[in-house]
């Protein structure tokens, strides 16, 4: 049985916490199932039985940069190459030489540097992998522009939708507010998307906009309570008299709107 490295911080790191539970199972899935080159082809049917997971194309896409669509069905995770080989491609870990055949065998490295940023076209909309000189993967400043792109991906979307102009200065302020760790929008976050009817929604129930106040009602008072507010002193005996009588007199003006003159 093959033994491999992880990284005991990993439930503390930001983009793993922000990930959803799916995505949390299937990263842990990846790393312990995928080659010594951190490539693998992913039979869905199986992973799905596997894993428990029921939008497996939901959760690959949400790991972003992390995971690199070399063609359908066959992925590649450049961050597995830079923890298990330490200072990558010089590291002295012995499997180092034979991932590397994997790699060159796919284009994924060549001329002695990790060449993934040709195989990105073949992936999702917002993959992005940075490679330093040395070949090793740099994805600091990338996650940054990646950050950027996909927000101006996202107003570009909404602004395409004219018939929801009226609202989409709210929509998107609302829809773009990012994480604490900045690096996922509010909208990433949820577990289903469709741009155009989510502005449906808000443009027709009215979202982000102030609920006019309503009128306070103030309860009726007695006519006791209205005495004692006054300040009259109240007559308990005469007031409870008065109003035994009233229900008579409602009856008896009730009798002379049906009876005939």
């Amino acid at each position: 049985m093959a033994k491999r490295f992880i990284d005991t911080e990993i439930f503390n790191d930001p983009f793993f916490m922000d990930l959803s539970k799916d995505s949390k199972i299937f990263y842990i899935y990846y790393i312990t199932n995928c080659n010594h080159a951190g490539i693998l082809e992913i039979n869905e049917r199986l992973c799905k039985f596997q894993t428990g997971i029921k939008g497996l194309q939901t959760v690959i896409k949400e790991l972003t940069n992390r995971l690199v669509t070399v063609k359908k069905g066959l992925y590649f995770m450049p961050k597995f190459i830079d923890f298990q080989y330490p200072n990558f491609p010089n590291s002295n870990v012995r499997q180092q030489a034979s991932a590397i055949n994997q790699l060159e065998k796919l284009g994924l490295f060549k001329e002695n540097k990790l060449r993934v940023s040709e195989h990105l076209t073949k992936g999702y909309e917002h993959d992005t992998v940075n490679v330093t000189d040395n070949g090793s993967v740099n994805d600091t400043v990338t996650d940054r522009q990646n950050f950027d792109n996909r927000y101006n991906d996202f107003v570009n979307e909404v602004t395409t939708f004219r018939q929801f102009a009226t609202v989409a200065k709210e929509f998107i302020a609302y829809w773009t507010e990012p994480n604490k760790s900045n690096t996922k929008l509010k909208f990433e976050m949820e577990k289903t998307w469709d741009t155009k009817r989510r502005l449906s929604r808000w443009a027709s129930n009215d979202f982000g906009k102030k609920k006019q106040s309503q009128a306070i009602k103030v309860p009726e008072l007695t006519e006791a309570e209205r005495l004692e507010r006054l300040g009259d002193p109240v007559d308990y005996e005469a007031l409870k008299e008065r109003q035994s009588k009233e229900p008579r007199k409602k009856a008896i003006h009730q009798l002379k709107d049906i009876l005939p003159k």
